[in-house]
């Protein structure tokens, strides 16, 4: 019986830290970790080498549809915030949500673990924007868990001064700008 091959080393797990935490009113309802959003779910990212990150959560009761299901809707907030994420810490780009095409495989239970999972798969130019796609996936208990839900998300990664005129920022706040090559 032979031995399987060397595996390489497992890519580095680092924590991503939150650069948003001290603008006034920041109150995301998934990542801010500040008492200005206290029913929040405060959740905190790793990024596995260069193209993914992680999140582990148990949904509560509370964002139920059917008893002990959770609501599709905020199935779909989970993964577009994965996908959010991933653009920040794998293309060091802001982003917003262009597209989503999802595909929810099995009900996601209320108060079970699951495990968040986004890669980074491209970076591109169509038109006049540039534009990342990201596949985030949720599955059950880790990593190795069966797929609840996966979506294939497009990203549009604005110019700085496209994202203050949508946010209405009358200039870009510092910690935005490391994320826009044209705040420099």
């Amino acid at each position: 019986m032979s031995e399987p091959p060397p595996q390489g080393p497992a890519p580095e797990r680092t924590r991503i830290e939150n650069p948003f935490t001290e603008l006034p009113d920041y109150r995301c309802f998934f990542c801010s970790p500040t008492p200005s959003a206290p029913e929040g779910l405060r959740l905190e990212f790793w990024r596995i080498g260069e193209r993914e990150i992680e999140t582990d959560l148990a949904v509560g009761h509370a964002f139920g549809g059917f008893p002990h299901i959770a609501h599709a809707g905020f199935v779909t907030a989970i993964l577009d915030e994965l996908a959010w994420w991933t653009t920040l810490a794998c293309a060091r780009r802001i982003a917003l949500t262009a597209s989503m095409e999802i595909e929810f495989k099995r009900a996601l239970k209320t108060g079970e673990p699951i495990h968040g999972h986004g890669r980074l798969e491209e970076v591109s130019r169509e038109g006049r924007f540039e534009s990342a796609g990201v596949v985030a996936t949720i599955t059950a208990g880790g990593p190795s868990g069966a797929v609840l839900a996966r979506a294939r998300v497009k990203n549009v990664l604005p110019p700085a001064s496209l994202f203050c005129r949508l946010v209405g920022f009358e200039e870009l706040p510092a910690p935005f700008r490391p994320y826009f090559p044209d705040a420099h």
